[in-house]
């Protein structure tokens, strides 16, 4: 039988879970036969892949930050032709430990492709068995899964979208900013001020229609005199806007930097992904 599961999501495995995963599978594949071998593949680049015979191998190989590890197949394989001396005969015709049965098991964390994702694979003669083992690692490797909301949208498909869609609003407000609309302009042209109705409900004689259009005029010869951005010389623009564009900037780093999608934490990365906690902590 096959039993295959896929877990399409962030996950961040460290050492200890890493033991955890290889405890249960030595655990389970002691119960068939005490004959078997594990493998181990660990990828920095899609280009360059190291095969590891035994886990201490695996957890003393570089782990920077400049070239982490992108994904780690841990395989485990019975060796069925192999009878098992020690034994005894009613062992040996047992359902649960035959001894020629076949089983095999993978556990691949990967995130070459365009989602993170762990596929658990199991190929065994016993049911019962392969059940059991399956359970045991669903545990372990839920363990390892991130679910928090961040990581549920940067291993999905709006991780693509969020920042296209960001730099098209940024885009949209640039727009706006710089093209003042009609109503901006008439009412920083056209429009009497205070101080100018004030003037005029004072002057003597009685302001005319003539004095209303030179005012108006007055007033639109002296808009066409000033920058086109002006708003960029008022500081209280930058008063105002300083702290949104802070929290902004504070919102984007958290997103981009320290929410790794996948995290192999031991080694430089285990320093570097505890420094990112801090950091979010700080934020």
């Amino acid at each position: 039988m096959k039993i295959r599961r896929r877990y399409r999501c962030a996950y961040v495995i460290d050492e200890a879970k890493l033991r955890r995963i290889h405890g249960v599978l030595v655990q389970e594949f002691e119960r068939l036969n005490p004959h078997y071998a594990f493998t181990f593949e660990v990828s920095h680049t899609p280009r360059r892949t190291v095969v590891a015979k035994t886990l201490d191998e695996v957890l003393a190989l570089d782990n920077s930050v400049k070239s982490p590890i992108r994904s780690l197949k841990l395989g485990c394989k019975l060796e069925s032709n192999i009878q098992n001396p020690g034994r005894s005969e009613k062992q040996k015709k047992s359902p649960k430990q035959p001894a020629d049965a076949a089983a095999s098991c993978e556990v691949f964390y990967d995130d070459a492709d365009l989602y993170p994702e762990v596929d658990l694979q199991i190929e065994c003669d016993n049911a019962e068995w392969g059940h059991n083992l399956s359970s045991l690692l669903d545990e372990q490797i839920e363990r390892t899964l991130q679910r928090g909301y961040i990581a549920r949208i940067k291993s999905s498909m709006f991780s693509r979208i969020i920042p296209m869609f960001a730099l098209l609003l940024l885009l949209m407000l640039v727009q706006i900013a710089l093209i003042p609309t009609r109503s901006t302009l008439l009412h920083n042209s056209m429009w009497l001020t205070q101080a100018d109705i004030k003037e005029l409900l004072a002057k003597e004689p009685p302001a005319t229609p003539d004095d209303l259009l030179q005012r108006q005029l007055k007033n639109v010869q002296y808009q066409q005199s000033q920058p086109t951005l002006s708003w960029l010389y008022d500081w209280r623009v930058y008063a105002a806007g300083s702290p949104l564009i802070l929290v902004l900037a504070c919102v984007l780093y958290l997103y981009f930097a320290c929410y790794p999608v996948t995290v192999y934490n031991w080694g430089d990365m285990g320093e570097h992904f505890a420094t990112l906690l801090n950091r979010r902590k700080l934020l």
